[in-house]
């Protein structure tokens, strides 16, 4: 679906990506000319001379578009209240920083570190986490960058020993990390390394329990005193129903929250993401879904804690307008569709 993993570094990558064709391999073989249109979801195989002329405009006129949305880069995009909205990028790896860079983005809101790890033994080596973030806080200083922990498992990476029958609702995230000590504190020491220019936000994944984010805080703090440094800010991805029900208590152990929205979806929804057959039920317009967000945006607005919102549904130019008619000022989202969503904003 749109909101699997595979899906996501695609749209990061700007390749374009048809997904839910499982016939699709067995028409097609060795030398078969393909256009793939991820707009409307279409794999044309042998294209006849008109419809390869057809893409080919459709595909300069794109290219011209792109070159029109360099005029938002300087521009600041308001809400009806007249408060500015803020856009932070989602960063999968290198390409994606450097998008970020090019865009001029507010920061970057969503780090996936796993992606950023090339080899299994690259989790044990600290220094070697240290250059990688290093490269990315130091590129986009003085403007913040959050680093989501390890969230190992599913449809990532996955690390377990043994095999789950259901990794989705397995030890993922801040789970794995807890039961994988070295590695966590392994990561926290790069980091918070990492942190000593001021502009290094932590955030902690799949989190539901308020004593994992207590434990997090607490050895972070002990890091930081090792190191000598400042302790980083804290915040929680509130990615499952149960972080979603206790907000007022994570509010006051963390100091920004963000929204996981491809997750809240399918743990809501009870909806895999990556299954076909029930993408459907992942309906971000659902009025109950939208009560529980705007809970979530009330209880950080009290607290007056920023709360940044992720996921596919920030990048999406008719969800996006939902949001930001909702109340909801900050997004990350992927680098290549920044001013593209300031430009529909402000139409």
């Amino acid at each position: 679906s749109n909101l699997s993993h595979s899906s996501i570094i695609s749209r990061s990558l700007n390749i374009p990506a048809v997904f839910g064709l499982k016939s699709l391999l067995n028409k097609i073989k060795d030398n078969d000319e393909l256009i793939i249109d991820g707009y409307i979801g279409e794999v044309i195989v042998n294209p006849d001379a008109i419809t390869k002329k057809y893409y080919e405009n459709k595909l300069l006129l794109t290219n011209s578009e792109y070159k029109s949305f360099q005029n938002y880069k300087e521009t600041r995009v308001k809400n009806k209240n007249g408060k500015s909205l803020r856009f932070y990028t989602n960063i999968n790896n290198l390409i994606d920083l450097e998008n970020t860079l090019v865009n001029n983005a507010d920061g970057i809101g969503l780090v996936r570190t796993e992606n950023l790890v090339h080899n299994i033994e690259e989790i044990f080596e600290e220094d070697i986490q240290h250059s990688t973030y290093e490269k990315i806080a130091e590129s986009i200083y003085p403007r913040s960058v959050t680093f989501r922990l390890f969230d190992f498992g599913y449809d990532k990476l996955n690390l377990n020993d043994e095999k789950e029958d259901n990794p989705a609702l397995g030890l993922r995230g801040i789970r794995y990390l807890h039961s994988n000590k070295h590695i966590l504190e392994t990561q926290l020491y790069a980091l918070i390394r990492t942190s000593v220019n001021g502009n290094v936000r932590l955030l902690i994944p799949m989190v539901t329990r308020i004593e994992e984010v207590i434990e997090i805080k607490k050895l972070v703090h002990e890091i930081s005193m090792n190191l000598n440094l400042h302790p980083p800010k804290i915040g929680v991805m509130v990615e499952t129903p149960a972080a979603a029900m206790m907000i007022s208590k994570l509010i006051k152990e963390s100091d920004f929250i963000s929204i996981g929205t491809n997750d809240l979806m399918q743990y809501y929804f009870a909806a895999d993401r990556n299954n076909e057959l029930v993408k459907n039920y992942l309906n971000y317009k659902d009025e109950s879904f939208i009560t529980l967000l705007n809970e979530i945006r009330k209880t950080c607005e009290e607290n007056e804690k920023e709360l940044v919102i992720c996921g596919q549904i920030a990048s999406e130019e008719e969800s996006l307008q939902l949001l930001v008619d909702e109340g909801f000022k900050s997004f990350s989202v992927i680098p290549s569709r920044i001013l593209y969503l300031k430009k529909t904003l402000i139409k």
